[in-house]
């Protein structure tokens, strides 16, 4: 599986892709630090999945699910929106936006 982390934050970087190595998957991920490297990632490459943060610096995640959708390719790919933040609202704009599901980041562990 291939998969696309778009999170500034290196620790919980390092935490997602722990959790998703410890799982029985077959995954490669590629990492992007901004909306911009994850965008340019992405259209060079076909992702099944992209783990993306919602508060990234200078361009938020919605951005980013925004125009992933619009691009021709952008349909078949899952998003997952990731945040530290509980709020509903927050998490209905992601889902409105594009995203299949908005997880909170402190609740990503891997289920035995």
């Amino acid at each position: 599986m291939e998969i696309l982390l778009v999170d500034d934050d290196s620790v919980d970087r390092a935490v997602i892709i722990r959790t998703l190595k410890k799982s029985n998957l077959a995954v490669n991920i590629t990492e992007a630090l901004t909306v911009d490297q994850g965008l340019k990632l992405n259209s060079e490459k076909v992702f099944d999945v992209v783990l993306l943060d919602y508060n990234l610096p200078m361009r938020d995640g919605i951005e980013m699910i925004v125009e992933i959708r619009s691009a021709p390719q952008g349909s078949s790919t899952a998003i997952v929106m990731m945040s530290t933040s509980e709020d509903e609202e927050i998490a209905l704009e992601c889902i409105k936006a594009g995203a299949q599901d908005f997880l909170i980041k402190s609740e990503i562990s891997e289920k035995n």
